[in-house]
């Protein structure tokens, strides 16, 4: 199931059209409590961030050969991790704000994993159950 964020709720996209679930995206990953109303077309309504309020953002850096080497740094023996505001996460077709200062900003977003659910110590078998998208 695809699900996105709009600027009034969530729901779940199925190729041209968008049937709302709710208005709590957050909720429903912890719980799996929607309700569903009328399918519309996915052009009618406004996709907002996936998630429109994250606990918080960890990044891996440099998790491909290929943008080390086009950045000119070596490649790590262990990942690199940073993390990013809340704020920094937009909705598809929002322009990027790169503020003036920044004179090389690095375009490296691939992959995103939400996890729908706390998880301490999760199992490899049981780690998908935990996985929200």
């Amino acid at each position: 199931m695809k699900l996105a964020s709009t600027i009034t709720g969530f729901g779940r996209v199925e190729g041209a059209t968008f049937t709302p679930m709710g208005s709590d995206l957050v909720r429903y990953l912890e719980t799996g409590e929607s309700q569903a109303g009328p399918t519309v077309p996915l052009g009618d309504v406004t996709l907002a961030a996936p998630i429109p309020r994250p606990g918080k953002i960890v990044c891996i850096g440099l998790n491909y050969r290929d943008h080390a080497e086009e950045t000119g740094q070596p490649i790590p023996d262990e990942p690199v991790l940073f993390a990013k505001f809340a704020n920094s996460v937009i909705g598809p077709e929002a322009d990027v704000m790169v503020p003036a200062l920044v004179t090389q900003p690095d375009f490296e977003a691939e992959l995103a994993v939400v996890i729908g659910r706390r998880a301490t110590a999760v199992s490899t078998a049981d780690a998908l159950d935990h996985v929200g998208g």
